[in-house]
């Protein structure tokens, strides 16, 4: 939000000041909490299309597995969000997560 009301109030014809895309790295644990889904839902509404959060749906939370407490469709959710979504099936395949991040920022030019 900040970053949108910056441009909005410095950037002038030629001379983008503010423009910036902002990366999040989150997992289980962190979506878990309440907050996450409100500001999720914010970034949403407000369509904050230069945020980007890179979600480790590893399956596992401080308590243990996420079974215990948690599990919802976080895909689904965000969608519902209203946010774009790339879907890759191996965090560590490197190419196929720098493939959706290069999509990302294709679609936000």
């Amino acid at each position: 939000m900040a970053e949108r009301w910056l441009a909005a109030r410095f950037n002038r014809p030629g001379h983008d000041l503010f423009g910036y895309r902002i990366y999040v790295i989150c997992s289980d644990g962190d979506l878990m909490e309440g907050i996450s889904g409100e500001a999720a839902s914010l970034a949403g509404h407000l369509q904050l299309s230069n945020l980007v959060w890179l979600y480790d749906d590893n399956h596992i939370s401080i308590e243990g597995s996420t079974d215990l407490a948690f599990t919802e469709d976080v895909e689904t959710r965000f969608k519902g969000y209203g946010w774009a979504t790339h879907h890759v099936d191996d965090a560590n395949d490197c190419e196929a997560v720098a493939r959706a991040i290069e999509a990302f920022q294709a679609d936000r030019r």
